[in-house]
């Protein structure tokens, strides 16, 4: 399941479903206040795609179009107007995350993960670019750096987060690292060419690691100082996308229902940059983005909650679940503007659905 709210009218909700079919629901204040969700648009399975939907993205500048991407190894340009496809492409692999840069004015990339690579698609000529070599494994996750407009990151399952330049497709220019100093590819192949280094390659070679395991999701903060990912090592960590290094934030253990050859998890930042929101089995748990303390778990799920997005003008928070179950959350507004503390475990948060 993937969920994604649109970010210029701050109304529409993109859902994919693992039966392959995508629906637009209407989420404006109005309807999250009143309670009356309407499904503007349903596009059933077969249509939209043939197997489960992983990743959705709106278009930049409007809710005209968005992108699709699933395990048939298709990813799909929607006319949001017509229902139908704009534009198709056939990828040679399961695509596990797209995105789109939200503010970009120079290009109309649409970033894939489907294989080992990560292909680029270029929406306004409908052909694709090229593709971004170097993962040692699936890659899972992708995200467009917010402040510079040719940089995207990448997470995969050999548990490297690498930094491109995706005007040069030969090498990635950095890898996040945890040592603290972000590993450059020179400084890479000056390591494996080094006969001096060969012994401590296994130790090189963990230097680059960003997770023990897999990594499964990537977010920006709404206003690009920070990038979070998440891993199979059920770690969150937090980084500075300029200088590529560890923030030291300890936000604990995320565990899962169960252990899974693919386990997307979608988590998501609030619009406010202060709040983060974790699935965690069949909840929901809040950190303070800055001091990694957790603040509330979000319980109302039955099956294992597997994504949550916020509104981006706003602070309701919707998380679905692997029975297709979606739930709305409102926050206290005393909370939010600091007037109360609030203990771990309390619900501070009320369910809308």
């Amino acid at each position: 399941m993937s969920m994604s709210v649109d970010h210029v009218e701050d109304r529409y909700m993109l859902v994919g479903y693992a039966n392959g079919g995508v629906a637009i629901i209407d989420v404006s204040e109005e309807t999250v206040k009143d309670k009356k969700f309407e499904c503007a648009l349903r596009i059933p399975q077969g249509q939209a795609h043939d197997f489960g939907v992983t990743s959705l993205a709106w278009y930049t500048r409007d809710t005209g179009l968005f992108v699709s991407g699933g395990f048939d190894e298709v990813v799909k340009i929607w006319d949001t107007n017509k229902a139908e496809v704009a534009i198709e492409y056939k990828t040679k692999g399961k695509v596990y995350d797209i995105d789109v840069h939200k503010t970009s004015t120079l290009h109309n990339l649409v970033a894939a993960a489907n294989g080992h690579v990560v292909s680029l698609y270029d929406a306004n000529s409908g052909l694709r670019q090229h593709s971004l070599r170097g993962h040692q494994g699936t890659v899972n996750c992708v995200a467009w750096s917010v402040c510079e407009q040719y940089q995207l990151f990448s997470g995969g399952s050999d548990g490297t987060v690498r930094l491109w330049d995706v005007r040069q497709g030969a090498s990635c220019l950095a890898f996040l690292s945890p040592e603290g100093k972000p590993w450059t590819s020179r400084k890479r192949r000056r390591t494996e060419h080094d006969g001096t280094a060969s012994s401590s390659s296994k130790g090189d070679e963990a230097a680059l690691l960003a997770h023990a395991k897999g990594v499964s999701c990537l977010r920006f903060t709404p206003d690009g100082r920070y990038l979070l990912s998440s891993g199979g090592d059920e770690r969150v960590r937090l980084w500075n996308p300029v200088s590529c290094e560890l923030e030291i934030v300890n936000y604990g253990a995320f565990p899962q229902a169960r252990a899974a050859a693919y386990k997307k998890v979608q988590f998501d930042v609030s619009w406010s940059g202060k709040l983060l929101f974790h699935p965690c089995q069949n909840e929901v748990v809040v950190c303070d983005l800055a001091s990694g303390n957790r603040i509330s778990r979000l319980r109302g799920h039955v099956g294992t909650v597997k994504c949550c997005v916020a509104k981006p003008r706003g602070e309701d928070l919707f998380s679905g679940d692997q029975d297709a179950n979606i739930l709305v959350w409102t926050p206290n507004d005393r909370f939010l503007d600091g007037e109360e503390e609030v203990e771990v475990d309390v619900d501070n948060w009320s369910d809308s659905d």
